[in-house]
């Protein structure tokens, strides 16, 4: 495998049977898929056609079935490149799955995951709770949260926040760890339009500024050429279209992720631009 890529994955399938063993469903269909390091993903899809099924391989939420044959599921970090076929084929409790995924990848979701009764900056330490990783390959919390535009809250209890400083929150936690996969399923389903290019410049700035491997599952068709590098389109399990391109909206150095929001904004929603409120 390419040192350049992360995931290798062949004929990688996610059937779903019923109790008579019969299969009922196929959330993956013979995928063959190479991510390269520092990519960002977009996959895009209508719903049930695997996006998420995909998203949960890639995070060692959900493993193959059948399992994959030696060589076809090959992860790559800083400390080298693993054949997972074995572990995969021991369900997600195994210890190695489970130190793949504490290390090396974070995960921010529709739904937020935050414990209400505790500040911002206490739920982005819990990110690093379960890393194995010094101090040193990690960041601060506050660092975090002053990357994501989120310092002058990270005292709140996350109840009392919005839904996209919520959102925020779990960006961080998620970056705080310094993970090479960072892995969005849906996190601007249940936002408005200014939130949704916050959050969405998060991402970004985790992919340029951070340097993880974004992969975005999204039902927004106006988001993957803004921001993405990279497009799948899936269908009945499959990938049915892939293509690079050159994200419309690029990070620039030192902007803050406000400012990134806007210029996201103004290229994908230019009619309510204007109107939008920031927070």
């Amino acid at each position: 495998m390419p040192s350049n890529t992360i995931y290798h994955l062949h004929n990688i399938n996610k059937l779903f049977h019923n109790a008579q063993g019969e299969v009922v469903a196929r959330g993956c269909d013979a995928v063959s898929l190479d991510i390269r390091r520092g990519d960002f993903v977009a996959i895009t899809g209508e719903s049930g056609s695997g996006k998420s099924t995909l998203l949960s391989l890639l995070g060692f939420l959900a493993t193959p079935s059948p399992a994959p044959e030696p060589g076809g599921f090959l992860f790559n970090v800083e400390d080298g490149e693993h054949d997972l076929a074995e572990a995969l084929s021991g369900g997600i409790g195994s210890k190695e799955l489970s130190r793949w995924r504490a290390d090396h990848i974070g995960f921010v979701f529709q739904n937020f995951h935050l414990l209400g009764h505790l500040s911002g900056r206490a739920n982005v330490e819990l990110g690093l709770r379960f890393t194995s990783k010094p101090s040193s390959q990690t960041d601060r919390a506050e660092d975090a949260l002053e990357v994501l535009g989120m310092a002058a809250v990270s005292g709140k209890r996350t109840r009392d926040l919005s839904g996209g400083q919520k959102q925020r929150i779990s960006v961080a936690r998620a970056l705080v760890k310094r993970p090479a996969v960072l892995l969005a399923d849906e996190p601007t389903g249940n936002l408005d339009t200014a939130n949704k290019c916050l959050v969405l410049a998060g991402l970004v700035m985790a992919n340029r500024a951070f340097g993880a491997t974004v992969v975005l599952v999204t039902h927004e068709i106006e988001h993957p050429p803004r921001v993405a590098n990279r497009t799948l389109v899936m269908r009945d399990g499959r990938i049915d279209e892939q293509h690079d391109q050159e994200p419309s909206v690029a990070y620039t150095e030192g902007e803050t992720v406000v400012e990134l929001a806007r210029r996201i904004a103004r290229d994908c929603y230019p009619d309510v631009y204007v109107d939008l409120k920031w927070d």
